[in-house]
């Protein structure tokens, strides 16, 4: 007996041995594609001198985010009825390093670099063990480096937080899935908690990870007392979570951001161009079904060269349905039940792509390493033949995924120039205003308040905020009043609407005299009915 514990001692200190060089690598390879990832964000925001403030969202949530802050140190609710989650985590940056936009961006940042790690342990779970290394490195590089993950680790909005918890939340669950540890349930429910009080669109996400949890159960052996323990434990956790937004909710009677996607949701919207909806009235190039469909084959997301990829993948993990359902259901869920609610809504938005992004790099990935490693062992179908046959092969199918990944990068720019374009308008907004009127001016404007107020010392009134009988008093007792507007916007993207009934109020009851503009926008100095 002593003889036999002897000559199994090496072969167990091997594997011992193996075991921590293994991980040993997976640490590095997290931590390369992190230093990856941040690297072309960082270096984006240090160049340009970007602050992550652009359009209106971002400034809606930095103001969001810091007027919560204010209000919970006074035990008032917070001013605004977007989801808590992101401001919330927002608060995190602002207490520790000041009450600053940079702290913000930067709390966003590292939440969109990390999200190349987090896919790439994700895709590590659903490939198979051949070539899992390959598909998660795969998955992780375009994490970190497609154009629109990229631009929305820089701005301070809420998608790549969002993104991130969602997909660390489906990482937990198939760890759980492979452990059946109590403790990954509950990281996995905390997480999922997370990204549906960021964005509201993850409850579409939730209804995949609550399938996929369903999956484990009916295809793994589990004692009904141990389940119901680590369900009830992790459904607690959960609560503890959601519990402000639902108080906040209910005790100030707020709207769902999103709701009027989910009421003027329908399947003739795939095919539709045209939308009169909350926001106006749009006319787009492309039918909305189409539209989100990019994310399959766009460069700022997935480019067309790995469009394959994400096929076979779909197929690997579909071809293991019966004995792993929880991988096909929670990953070909997420992804088809995200797309088929943003193809049915009345409105498109090239950056709510985002909310499905991971799942389709991770079984591009899946499908990737899949080929790779037909290719590589020699197994497939594209080996049969001689020795430089096979190397041809092979040499053709890296030069394509290195082509798709080099693409992938050169895109990245054009993605990120819409950013400081806009970014540009604004600062040239403020500069102008400033040089041209009194600095007791009281300005009336829509879509340029965020920036006028952030970055002028001019009194501004948005429009959307003022009814036109408060619009005719605050003229008459502000002096000097104007209104600064994008008039071409206004009469087509809001015609008939009350911002388009506000500008006329102002034209018909006092008078507008154009006094010039900046790059499409026209000031008017308001004055008394002549």
């Amino acid at each position: 007996m002593v003889e036999m514990v002897t000559n199994q001692s090496p072969a167990r200190a091997e594997s011992t041995l193996a075991k921590k060089v293994a991980a040993q690598s997976v640490w590095l390879k997290l931590g390369a594609l992190f230093a990856l990832a941040l690297l072309p964000r960082i270096l984006f925001v240090w160049q340009n001198r970007f602050d992550g403030l652009y359009g209106q969202d971002a400034y809606a949530y930095f103001n969001y985010a810091r007027e919560m802050f204010t209000t919970l140190a006074h035990a008032q609710p917070p001013p605004f009825w977007w989801p808590l989650g992101y401001p919330a985590l927002l608060n995190i940056g602002l207490a520790l390093f000041g009450n600053e936009v940079a702290a913000a961006q930067a709390i966003t940042l590292l939440a969109g670099a990390a999200l190349a790690p987090v896919t790439y342990l994700l895709t590590r779970e659903i490939a198979p063990e051949k070539s899992r290394e390959v598909s998660a490195l795969v998955a992780g590089t375009l994490l970190a480096l497609g154009g629109q993950v990229v631009q929305s680790s820089i701005v301070v909005m809420a998608d790549a937080p969002a993104l991130l918890w969602a997909t660390l939340s489906a990482w937990l669950l198939l760890r759980y899935r492979r452990t059946l540890a109590a403790l990954w349930l509950a990281g996995s429910a905390v997480t999922l908690a997370l990204a549906v009080i960021t964005r509201w669109e993850n409850l579409l996400f939730a209804l995949a990870w609550s399938s996929a949890l369903a999956a484990v159960w009916i295809t793994h052996t589990i004692d009904s007392k141990k389940m119901a323990r680590a369900t009830f434990i992790s459904f607690i956790f959960a609560a503890l979570m959601v519990a402000p937004q639902l108080i906040y909710k209910f005790a100030s009677n707020a709207p769902l951001a999103g709701q009027s996607w989910l009421e003027s949701w329908s399947p003739a919207n795939f095919f539709a161009r045209s939308f009169d909806n909350v926001d106006g009235h749009f006319d787009y190039a492309l039918p909305v079904g189409i539209f989100y469909a990019q994310v399959f084959f766009h460069p700022a997301y997935l480019f067309a060269l790995l469009t394959p990829g994400l096929i076979l993948g779909a197929a690997r993990v579909l071809k293991n349905f019966r004995a792993d359902a929880a991988v096909p259901v929670l990953m070909l869920g997420w992804l088809l039940f995200t797309y088929f609610f943003l193809a049915g809504i009345p409105y498109e938005n090239f950056r709510f792509g985002l909310g499905f992004f991971s799942p389709v790099a991770a079984l591009a990935g899946v499908g990737v390493g899949w080929t790779w490693e037909k290719i590589y062992t020699g197994n497939g179908f594209a080996l049969r033949g001689a020795c430089s046959r096979a190397q041809r092969v092979r040499a053709a199918f890296v030069a394509i995924v290195v082509l798709a990944l080099v693409i992938t990068i050169f895109w990245e720019p054009r993605v990120l120039e819409a950013v400081l374009k806009q970014k540009r308008l604004e600062l040239a907004q403020a500069d102008w205003l400033a040089r041209t009127l009194p600095p007791n001016a009281t300005v009336f404007t829509f879509a340029a308040t965020g920036a006028l107020r952030t970055y002028g010392a001019l009194q501004i009134a948005d429009l959307s905020e003022e009814s036109p009988d408060t619009i005719v008093e605050k003229v008459r007792a502000a002096s000097p009043a104007y209104l600064f507007v994008n008039v071409a916007n206004i009469e087509m993207q809001w015609r008939g609407r009350a911002l388009e009934q506000s500008v006329r109020v102002l034209r018909d009851q006092l008078w507008l005299k154009e006094m010039g503009g900046v790059e499409g926008w026209t000031l008017f100095r308001i004055g008394a009915a002549p």
